[in-house]
C-alpha cells in the first residue's frame, strides 16, 4: 500500500523518486518546490492541484511513458496456450 502511494505521488509529481543500486537496495524520496507549497499548508491542497494541474498533467505523461509495461505477442500456440515475452506458453486464465 505504502509503495502504491508514493508511486502515485511521484507520478503527480509532488514527490521525486531515486533509486540507489546498493545492496540491500536503497530508494530515497523527496518534496518537489511546488510540493513544499503543500507541505506549509495542508488545508489548501485543492488550490494547489488547481494552479498545478499542468504540471500534473505533464508528470503523469512523462512518469506513464518511462513505466510503459512490455508488450506481450498474444498470438495463440498449439493446444489453446498463449505465447509470452520469452515465447514460452502458459495455460490462458479461465
Amino acid at each position: 500500500m505504502l509503495t502504491l502511494t508514493l508511486r502515485n505521488l511521484e507520478r503527480d509529481g509532488p514527490v521525486t523518486c531515486t533509486v540507489h543500486p546498493t545492496v540491500p537496495p536503497k530508494v530515497e524520496y523527496e518534496l518537489t518546490p511546488p510540493a513544499m507549497e503543500l507541505h506549509a499548508t495542508p488545508r489548501r491542497r485543492t488550490d494547489w492541484a488547481e494552479r498545478n494541474r499542468v504540471h500534473i498533467t505533464a508528470s503523469r505523461a512523462a512518469y506513464d511513458t518511462d513505466h510503459r509495461p512490455e508488450p506481450v505477442d498474444a498470438r495463440p500456440l498449439a493446444r489453446g496456450r498463449l505465447r509470452t515475452r520469452t515465447g514460452r506458453g502458459r495455460w490462458p486464465v479461465p
